[in-house]
């Protein structure tokens, strides 16, 4: 068998068993170790976890890298996952596409300066550009025949130039960044000695000073590059530094495994045993620190080892199998993390890979069963919950009660399991149970109600119970409580425990509330009486306070806070009235607290915070539209910064006295939960004599030093992650600085991310689509923005966003969108339209401005002939009444009759003509058809007197022919003229009237059967023969007259309409 195929089978066997103990998640401890004492390192530090249930692709991976956006790069055992902190995209091996990945097992990954990402498979090398999302493949071909497979590591140097290092053989090549060719000089044989096949490991390192650094299986070597001349490859040598037995300075073996620069540019290098470097690059002295003293470590030699410093200056390593070590910043302590199958905030798997610290501070920890994070923006809010493994942890989940004693012993009760006590020293807990049979035990494992008094006292709250701790014997004991209304008073719960400043205890239970004299045991009971609502308003007393006034507060589980003036002996309720400003805002109130400055706050239990005004007797409410996580407030304490902290149905919220602001922290940053209540009311909550506050619920308890819960100050950057058009993925497209779309691709949206890692549920984002939006649209934690049927143009789409604690990146970015218009929507289009328009108007105002002169000519033309007719005519009338004035001064009577009469036909022939001028003007007599009955009307006037019979002709439709004024007016008086002739000279038995409508022509033709006349002979002024081809002629008519003697006359008139 040849030394390759050997390699790889000897490969293939080490992933195999790699995978196997993997899997298992346990530590397999070389030479039968046991565990280590560093391992106490797990309770103080937490580890997050991203595996496939948070969409990983697969639980092995082994490079991790962030980008210069932000995003984070996984390389795994199928394919690489690229992170935005809310969803994994996969890119992954196509045997149908050419440009995908080429092959799964993702070894390397390297950003060049180009922003081109490089990544090493266990098929070869792949650049992958994120503005196309493609994949170029650089293996092994005729073409590029010194590429090779299985990369380790990918570097790139000063000069821009790629070396990749891996390969079964033992291999370090140069690659051109253009073409993607491999160098034909392999340079690992000029880093000497003779690596066997399976310890072919080559990784590179690129300081802070531009030196490149190589480890091998033959030691560390300094890449030295010289000047060739213009135009040629810089030379390429290697300083080496190497193991010398008789020097205690050098390397302590020749393997390395892991290359590091701190951030004061001091180089740390591991070897394959497990000894960890520092070098000195000026002396070239190396100092050595065993991760373990014990034993050699046996790393991997076929993955770089993961090394890297987080923002404390503590080192770390990863190993194989044998979990993260830590080295503090003093260089002096050495921590050992491992993974732990009862806690799930260890480390997820003991075999570790590459490590990485964001730009934000969290280190990233690639290991074979998923990645895990070290978040220092994390709140520190311990936790403590019931593990079932463990012997002495805490028996429930369920909190209803917190105390601190003078001893600072932390005690809780649960609701199902007893008592516990906190050793804070050892972490763990001790349980006193109720025990039948045994009188000093506990009487109920319900435990609901806890007080530490002034003198030391611990008083439990156990079923019906008042209990006093007997701190000698550990022994309680028992005063049972007296009901007035119940026949068996242990039936009761005790939900509060109150001492006042006269040492008397209060109790509230379901049954009113209780006062008890530590000093006789004796009780006396305020119950509540249907008969008297005036006094205790409500069966449950949930809460408890006395203020400074000395009265004393009952929280109701369901009618009205009541107040009790003690010296009186009076009551006073405040019941929730929504049409009343100023009243609580519930009838349930589980919590009550007197703040440093002597205000009360009574927690609701659904109507949020209030705050009590003495002075007024009112309430001012806090509620989830003020910024309170939840309306149902269980618990409230006080730090010393003077913040109220409140336990709520959703979550914890911080409270500031001063500006009244909100800060509100979930499940998802290590609270118990989200409800703080181990009940559906009972809320617990206490402080501690150091500041440390603690707040139990359905799910563990929390502690936490309130000066250390600080906001995340890191400016996340802000990303568009897709690019949707249709609703449908457009690869790559959200990459560019503009996108161009045609005018029916007006349906598209956008999805975007803070790349914070930090609690990512909780970033915020604002955007707007400049041209369309004149404000920012803030979407609280929703990233997408969708746009429908937008119009062509220019559009800037732009979102800015926040971390989890609402540290705004108020640049934010941008992208241009372009919508082209169709053609009928182009600039070109519209102005064509536009002077094609401003046309047509010009040719409406010139028809216009013509018809205005046509009509103006009509007006003229009737003022002239008003003028020479009807001003003829009016003329004679006023000759003839002189004449006939005279002629009636002389005595002339016959003969001024006759001019009388003469005047009186003159008058006719004006109220005719008249009659005839306003017929043509009218609006409604602009038709063939009025014009039709206009002549009928005055032939029949003209010639029945005569005796003429008139015969008329019409064709149908002539109401829809219009005509012009002028049209109207000169057809008529044509056709009157006509008519008058052929009563007055044709001495004919019949006249016939034809109106026709042929095509887009109007005739009319008048035609009698008199005694005609020969046209020569015809006079040219007389009967009015002159008139009608003149006014034919100046609208543009033909005009025809056809007359013979004894064969009657004929007039035509036809106009072109």
């Amino acid at each position: 068998m040849d030394t390759s195929l050997k390699s790889l089978v000897s490969w293939r066997w080490l992933a195999i068993c790699l995978l196997i103990s993997g899997l298992a998640g346990i530590p397999l401890r070389l030479w039968g170790q046991s565990a280590r004492p560093a391992e106490a390192g797990n309770s103080t530090v937490q580890f997050e976890r991203l595996t496939t249930e948070q969409g990983l692709s697969n639980y092995v991976v082994v490079p991790i890298m962030q980008d210069r956006k932000g995003y984070l790069w996984f390389g795994t055992a199928t394919g690489l996952d690229k992170y935005d902190g809310y969803r994994f995209t996969n890119y992954k091996f196509d045997p149908r596409d050419t440009t995908s990945l080429t092959k799964n097992q993702v070894y390397t990954l390297l950003e060049d300066r180009d922003g081109l990402i490089w990544v090493g498979t266990s098929e070869g090398t792949c650049r992958f550009n994120p503005r196309t999302e493609k994949f170029i493949r650089l293996v092994k071909s005729p073409a590029n025949p010194h590429a090779f497979s299985f990369i380790q590591s990918i570097g790139e140097d000063k000069e821009g130039n790629l070396w990749v290092g891996g390969g079964f053989t033992g291999e370090l090549r140069q690659v051109d960044r253009k073409t993607g060719q491999f160098s034909a000089t392999n340079y690992a044989n000029l880093l000497g000695g003779d690596p066997s096949g399976n310890q072919a490991l080559y990784l590179t390192l690129r300081d802070k000073s531009g030196t490149f650094w190589v480890g091998s299986p033959t030691g560390l070597h300094r890449l030295n590059l010289a000047p060739a001349g213009a135009g040629k490859p810089s030379r390429v040598s290697f300083t080496h530094y190497r193991h010398n037995p008789d020097n205690p300075n050098s390397l302590s073996q020749n393997f390395v495994t892991g290359l590091y620069e701190d951030r004061q540019g001091l180089l740390w290098v591991v070897t394959s045993e497990g000894v960890l470097h520092s070098f000195d690059r000026w002396s070239g002295q190396f100092i050595r620190y065993p991760l373990d003293p014990v034993r050699k470590l046996g790393l991997l030699r076929r993955f770089r080892t993961g090394l890297v410093e987080d923002q404390e200056g503590n080192l770390w390593v990863g190993t194989y199998r044998n979990g993260l070590y830590k080295m503090n910043k003093d260089r002096n302590l050495i921590t050992n993390y491992i993974h732990n199958p009862t806690d799930p905030n260890s480390i997820v798997n003991n075999t570790v890979f590459t490590l990485m610290v964001d730009k934000s501070g969290i280190m990233w920890a690639a290991t074979l069963g998923g990645v895990i994070k070290l978040d220092p923006n994390r709140k520190p809010f311990r936790l403590y919950r019931h593990n079932p493994v463990i012997t002495h942890s805490l028996s429930q989940n369920n909190i209803a009660a917190i105390c601190e004693d003078h001893q600072n012993a932390l005690w809780l009760g649960t609701m199902e399991s007893g008592l516990n006590v906190l050793n804070r020293a050892t972490g763990q807990f001790r349980q006193y149970r109720h025990q039948p049979g045994k009188i000093t035990s506990l009487r109920s494992d319900v435990v609901t109600a806890l007080l530490k008094t002034r003198d030391g006292s611990l008083w439990v709250g156990n079923g019906g119970y008042l209990s006093r701790f007997n701190r000698n014997d550990t022994s309680f004991t028992h005063y049972p409580l007296h009901h007035p209304f119940l026949m068996n008073s242990s039936n009761s719960l005790i939900f509060t425990i109150y001492e006042d400043r006269q040492g008397t205890l209060w109790l509230g239970t379901d049954n009113g509330f209780l006062s008890f004299d530590q000093r006789t045991g004796k009780t006396v009971s305020y119950p509540y009486d249907p008969e008297h609502p005036e006094r205790v308003s409500d069966y449950w007393a949930l809460a408890i306070l006395e203020d400074r006034r000395g009265n004393l507060w009952i929280g109701p589980g369901s009618q009205a806070l009541t107040r009790f003036d003690r010296r009186t002996g009076t009551f006073k309720q405040y019941r929730y009235d929504g049409r009343k400003p100023g009243s609580i805002s519930s009838t349930t109130i589980p919590s009550i607290y007197e703040d440093s400055k002597g205000s009360l706050w009574f927690g609701t239990g659904e109507g949020g915070l209030c705050r009590f005004d003495h002075a007024t007797e009112t309430f001012t409410t806090f509620t989830e539209q003020d910024g309170l996580a939840g309306n149902s407030v269980y618990s409230i304490l006080e730090d010393d910064g003077g913040n109220l902290w409140l336990g709520t149905n959703k979550g914890l919220s911080k409270f500031s006295l001063t500006t009244h602001q909100f800060t509100n922290y979930s499940a998802d940053e290590g609270l118990q939960g989200n409800i703080f209540a181990a009940w559906f009311i009972e809320g617990a909550a206490c402080k501690g004599k150091d500041g440390t506050l603690y707040f139990g619920g359905n799910n563990g308890f929390n502690a936490f030093d309130p000066t250390t819960i600080q906001p995340n100050s890191h400016v996340p950057p802000i990303v568009i992650t897709q690019f949707r058009l249709f609703d449908k993925i457009q690869p790559g497209m959200h990459e560019a600085s503009e996108i161009i779309l045609n005018h029916d691709q007006n349906f598209f949206s956008f999805e975007f991310a803070a790349l914070n890692y930090t609690n990512s549920p909780k970033n915020q984002y604002a955007y707007q689509l400049v041209g369309l939006e004149k404000d920012w649209v803030y979407s609280g934690t929703r990233r997408i923005a969708a746009f429908t049927d937008l119009d062509p143009g220019t559009y800037t789409f732009r979102v800015k966003g926040s971390n989890n604690d609402g540290v705004w990146n108020e640049k934010g970015t941008s992208l241009v969108v372009v919508i082209q218009p169709a053609w009928w929507q182009t600039v070109w289009f519209k102005i064509i339209i536009g002077l094609a328009f401003a046309g047509l108007l010009y040719a409406a105002y010139r028809y216009r401005i013509n018809q205005l002169r046509h009509e103006q000519a009509i007006r003229d033309q009737i003022s002239r002939d008003l003028h020479d007719d009807v001003g003829g005519i009016l003329s004679g009338i006023s000759f003839y009444s002189e004449a006939a004035r005279q002629m009636h001064q002389q005595g002339r009577h016959a003969d001024s009759y006759q001019l009388l009469l003469k005047i009186a036909d003159n008058a006719r022939q004006t109220i005719s003509q008249m009659s005839d001028v306003v017929w043509s003007m009218r609006s409604d007599t602009n038709n063939a058809g009025q014009l039709a009955q206009r002549l009928e009307l005055v032939g029949r006037e003209l010639l029945t007197a005569r005796g003429i019979h008139l015969k008329v002709e019409t064709d149908t439709g002539l109401e829809r022919l219009t005509l012009r004024p002028d049209v109207v007016r000169n057809l008529y008086l044509i056709g009157k003229e006509a008519l008058h002739n052929a009563g007055k000279y044709s001495q004919a038995t019949e006249v016939v009237l034809a109106v026709r409508y042929r095509g887009n022509r109007v005739q009319i033709s008048i035609t009698d059967n008199g005694q005609g006349f020969d046209l020569d002979l015809a006079s040219s002024g007389g009967n009015g023969l002159d008139n009608m081809p003149r006014r034919a002629k100046a609208m543009g008519a033909v005009y025809q007259l056809r007359s013979e003697p004894a064969k009657g006359t004929s007039v035509t008139v036809e106009k072109t309409v």
